[in-house]
């Protein structure tokens, strides 16, 4: 068994210990709550990504993502029977990295997992060997090599998915990519009907982070019909 740490917030037993004995006999380690509270409590820069149960007895897990959020880029995946449109927009638009609906297939469940950390433990690896390479963009300045990010000298603190999106788009600065093209660059999954609004959501959590005004953004910006663009003109 490695050392990686998954953290399960589940309240129903029958799905906590299953979840537990699935991600074990993959050779993970697992550490068990059975509500937010205790969650939050568990929590500790040790634990490497949380799988989280919206319906919790004592709080929304959407607060506890919120929660863990301000202090943490953990990856957060939500495996949850609630799984309306609006749903996964607000679990994305609170932090989350993923969602996926119960009842769910075991392979579908830790092909989620895998993609997960092999996007953190590739972006949040400090250069060794070589000088950290840096993309810029007016104020933006973001590594190539590792999840850090700087907003006009102060540093951002991006998800893993996030990061993984703006350096696609400061990497095709000037060139619109449009939903489906970043879903599968950075999700590495098919693109589906759904995909446009996962993307959506992250776009506009970035808005949020980087943009003097969000809601009139000059530097990530909506290439009408095309979707998503970093200009060549440093206007950030």
């Amino acid at each position: 068994m490695n050392s990686t740490k998954i953290l399960i917030v589940e309240d129903e037993k029958d799905i906590r210990c299953s979840l537990s004995e699935l991600l074990r006999k993959a050779c993970y380690q697992t550490i068990e709550a059975t509500n937010g509270r205790s969650a939050l409590d568990i929590f500790s820069p040790g634990i490497d990504l949380v799988i989280l149960d919206v319906m919790l007895p004592d709080m929304s897990g959407f607060d506890v993502c919120s929660a863990i959020r301000e202090k943490s880029t953990v990856p957060v995946l939500f495996l949850t029977a609630m799984g309306s449109e609006a749903d996964i927009i607000h679990g994305l638009e609170v932090g989350g990295d993923d969602y996926l609906k119960k009842p769910f297939l075991a392979g579908e469940l830790m092909a989620r997992i895998n993609s997960l950390f092999r996007r953190s433990r590739f972006y949040n690896a400090a250069p060794h060997d070589k000088k950290e390479s840096f993309l810029f963009c007016g104020p933006l300045k973001l590594s190539l090599d590792r999840n850090y990010c700087e907003n006009n000298g102060l540093s951002v603190q991006l998800t893993d998915t996030e990061y993984c999106i703006l350096r696609l788009l400061l990497k095709r600065k000037g060139d619109p990519l449009s939903p489906r093209y970043i879903y599968e660059q950075v999700w590495n999954e098919p693109f589906l009907d759904n995909s446009a609004n996962t993307v959506m959501v992250h776009i506009r959590s970035l808005r949020r982070k980087l943009e003097l005004d969000p809601h009139h953004p000059k530097l990530i910006q909506t290439a009408w019909a095309k979707g998503y663009m970093i200009s060549k003109k440093e206007k950030a």
